[in-house]
């Protein structure tokens, strides 16, 4: 049997189609939540990771839609883009294309996309500037 003796930690990764709403996490969704005082079955980040905890299919995207819901402002798209580059960052990924669906802020919260898109590319400026490559 083949053992490798390395850490896989320092061996520098790409993410194809990585969705940029997949770091919505309970926490950032919980304070996402507090910050527009939205009414919901979300009053907690225990109840944040309680919803991410689905059975099928069906389940995700009621979770998927309620999330991206809460994003609300291009401000929030950049916070997210910034997280998300920071997180691929400590993963030690140096290209990453980053898929986002701007299709739930633009038609459901009225946001104008190329705003939202200009918010995304610049939460990622950061990842750019310190070494990620990252196609949008």
């Amino acid at each position: 049997m083949f053992y490798m003796n390395f850490s896989l930690k320092g061996i520098p990764k790409a993410e194809l189609h990585l969705h940029l709403e997949g770091f919505i996490g309970p926490r950032f969704l919980y304070g996402l939540v507090k910050k527009y005082k939205i009414i919901s079955h979300v009053n907690s980040i225990a109840d944040a990771r309680r919803l991410y905890d689905y059975p099928d299919f069906d389940g995700f995207l009621k979770a998927f839609t309620f999330a991206v819901d809460c994003m609300r402002s291009p401000e929030d798209y950049k916070t997210l883009a910034e997280y998300a580059v920071s997180s691929l960052i400590k993963q030690n990924v140096a290209y990453a294309e980053l898929i986002f669906s701007p299709c739930i802020p633009v038609l459901r919260q009225k946001l104008d996309y190329f705003e939202v898109l200009d918010a995304v590319l610049e939460g990622c400026e950061i990842g750019r500037k310190q070494v990620l490559e990252i196609n949008i």
